[in-house]
């Protein structure tokens, strides 16, 4: 996946007449959309999204786009979407990024495989 510049830039022409506002709510739903492909049973709630994120409170706004732009680049760079193992309390409910991937439920050790377009 191509992470330079001008690619990016071409990436996001359909969104060049979205209102500036808006663009944070767009980001946020990619966001969640990734994390969920990442762990189908994630808390997407805005207080859990706030617990998990309290640890850069203290930083300057400034600070948090720079961790936001590293953290989007190790997603893009293939750190932790896709295959693999994911985790979390209860069953998958939805797909994961790719067309493979295992999930273990914490509540009870029940492994489950996706394959076929299915959780097995």
């Amino acid at each position: 996946m191509a992470t330079d510049t001008a690619t990016l830039l071409a990436d996001t022409v359909c969104y060049e007449c979205g209102p500036p506002g808006q663009w944070q709510l767009l980001k946020l739903g990619l966001l969640k959309q990734i994390l969920l492909a990442t762990n189908p049973v994630a808390d997407t709630s805005a207080n859990a999204l706030l617990e998990a994120a309290k640890c850069y409170v203290c930083m300057p706004p400034g600070i948090w786009q720079l961790l936001e732009l590293g953290l989007l680049k190790q997603i893009a760079d293939g750190g932790g979407v896709g295959g693999g193992v994911s985790c979390g309390a209860g069953a998958p409910v939805a797909a994961p990024a790719s067309t493979c991937a295992f999930y273990i439920d914490t509540t009870d050790g029940t492994i489950y495989e996706y394959y076929n377009g299915a959780w097995h």
